[in-house]
């Protein structure tokens, strides 16, 4: 099935090649430091309109760097800091944008877009989690217990860059950027109690619902990416 898509895609860029609406294809390796590293194509069509994807993971390095943006201006705590760490570090990134690149034989462009963060988390104690969330659920859970902790966030993001085509098919793609959570889903999978199943259900509900708030009004930071690559 995936040899299939692939072959589909092949054919349909030769063919889009040969009518002359793909003017550019590019692959790519990429950083977009705090968020992702991975691989990235770009395909610029007449007009200066261009389309990106993208898929990468999100270190616990990169993490962190967020983290500290964010302490440093008094966002949250150390203690959420590593619930967030727990809770997002080697997520998947998938990421799509649309962008404009106004002057035909300048590098400079712009663009706007979207990624999602997923699968990733590990675990945490119960006791950080109700330390963090001011959630006391004691009575459902011991307090030395570890639970593994995964968010998924939402985010738009907003590019300025550059590019250099230094020798033959090589292209350099740099410049800063600015990205933003707009919604959240944090799950914990525990041992589900059938005496206090329903309370552990609104716990989580709970937890979620406060995560969202810290990621949503706090997590936003300037991006610097580089990605070094192949034109077609």
């Amino acid at each position: 099935m995936l040899k299939k898509i692939f072959l589909i895609f092949l054919l349909t860029t030769d063919l889009l090649f040969a009518e002359g609406f793909i003017k550019k294809f590019e692959l790519s390796g990429v950083t977009d430091f705090p968020l992702s590293l991975g691989a990235k194509s770009y395909i610029e069509i007449p007009y200066g309109i261009n389309f990106s994807f993208g898929i990468g993971y999100l270190p616990k390095l990169y993490v962190e760097t967020i983290n500290d943006i964010v302490v440093s201006f008094d966002g949250y705590d150390e203690n959420t800091a590593d619930l967030i760490e727990n809770s997002i570090s080697d997520s998947l990134i998938l990421s799509c944008a649309v962008g404009y690149k106004p002057f035909k034989n300048y590098g400079f462009y712009f663009d706007f877009g979207y990624f999602i963060a997923m699968l990733g988390g590990n675990v945490s104690s119960s006791e950080l989690i109700a330390i963090v969330t001011g959630i006391d659920f004691s009575d459902y859970v011991n307090n030395d217990r570890e639970i593994p902790a995964s968010s998924t966030l939402h985010n738009l993001f907003f590019h300025l860059g550059y590019k250099f085509y230094p020798y033959k098919k090589m292209v350099i793609d740099t410049g800063l950027g600015l990205f933003k959570t707009i919604a959240s889903k944090t799950e914990l999978e525990f041992e589900r109690s059938f005496t206090y199943g329903q309370q552990q259900e609104q716990m989580e509900k709970d937890v979620d619902k406060y995560m969202n708030k810290i990621y949503t009004e706090n997590l936003i930071s300037p991006i610097i990416f580089l990605n070094i690559g192949y034109f077609f």
